[in-house]
């Protein structure tokens, strides 16, 4: 079985340019008991124990928001139950946002994934493209 001791690092920062407000943000977890012998996939060569994402989002109104995240989600940097279930661990690549609240209590979101696995093995499909629309109401 595979051992997770974890160090994680969030940073992030609000501000105003070029006339809208701005969050820019970088995650990183770093699984301390990887060993390269723990792989469970097929094709990875070393301990990939480390994942991060950044971003930015741009708020160009006070109801739409535009981001973008750049994800590298390591195959042993954090257990499965603790990674996003639509981007997956063994996975790198872009995540395009955009929000709209329609009300103070709906919103709209649209997640556009664009992916590849960091280490594919020769037989799978290594390339993955998902869009996913969600509502939001807060009560």
């Amino acid at each position: 079985t595979m051992d997770y001791h974890n160090v994680e690092l969030y940073a992030d920062a609000i501000f105003k340019a070029v006339g809208y407000k701005w969050k820019t943000f970088g995650h990183i977890v770093h699984n301390t008991a990887a060993k390269e012998s723990d792989s469970h996939f097929a094709g990875v060569t070393s301990k990939e124990d480390t994942s991060y994402i950044i971003g930015a989002t741009m708020y160009t109104t006070p109801k739409l928001s535009l981001g973008y995240q750049y994800r590298h989600m390591a195959a042993h940097a954090a257990p499965s139950n603790m990674v996003e279930g639509t981007f997956g661990s063994n996975q790198k690549g872009h995540v395009f946002i955009t929000s709209y609240k329609f009300t103070k209590n709906m919103m709209l979101k649209v997640i556009y994934l664009v992916s590849e696995e960091i280490a594919a093995s020769s037989d799978s499909n290594d390339k993955h493209d998902s869009i996913t629309f969600d509502v939001i109401y807060k009560f």
